[in-house]
């Protein structure tokens, strides 16, 4: 009777064993990532730039990495009036959505960030360009949205 008892348990730990085995969780397919696309290089973003006069110009600029950033001073090389960054979006979905529910506008269309006074950045199409206002003259909202809008934005758009 013990060789039967010890005999059924054997078998039935291996109706067990071979039960579990057949019942591998299924792998889950690996989502595919869509290829990312090219992205515009700065230099090619630079030919977007507002032409500067009056009081201001071009100063120092970073093409490092992917984006540009371009610092833009008063003439008389004193006083850095405002800083900005240009960069090309389209593989970043968050960047994009950050967008979405802003009520901003910029020359009509463009959602915008707005910080009063500080800052305005703004999307054109996959095209984020940060603005920020360094010295108390350019600290000035509708003088950062005009600098904005000095921009090929149409140009831009078709990036």
């Amino acid at each position: 009777m013990k060789k039967i008892l010890t005999l059924v348990a054997v078998l039935s730990a291996s109706l067990l064993v071979f039960s579990l085995s057949s019942c591998k969780k299924k792998e889950e397919p690996k989502k595919e990532e869509a290829p990312k696309a090219q992205l515009v290089s700065p230099a090619e973003l630079a030919k977007f730039l507002p032409k500067l006069g009056g009081d201001l110009q071009y100063d120092k600029y970073s093409t490092t990495g992917t984006w540009l950033q371009v610092n833009v001073q008063k003439k008389d090389g004193k006083e850095r009036a405002m800083w900005f960054q240009v960069f090309d979006q389209r593989n970043d979905q968050r960047a994009k959505d950050f967008y979405k529910n802003t009520t901003e506008k910029v020359a009509g269309k463009y959602p915008a960030i707005v910080a009063k006074d500080m800052h305005v950045w703004i999307l054109v199409n996959n095209i984020e360009i940060r603005l920020i206002g360094d010295s108390k003259a350019y600290k000035n909202t509708a003088k950062l949205t005009k600098f904005l809008e000095s921009f090929d934005l149409a140009g831009l758009e078709k990036l």
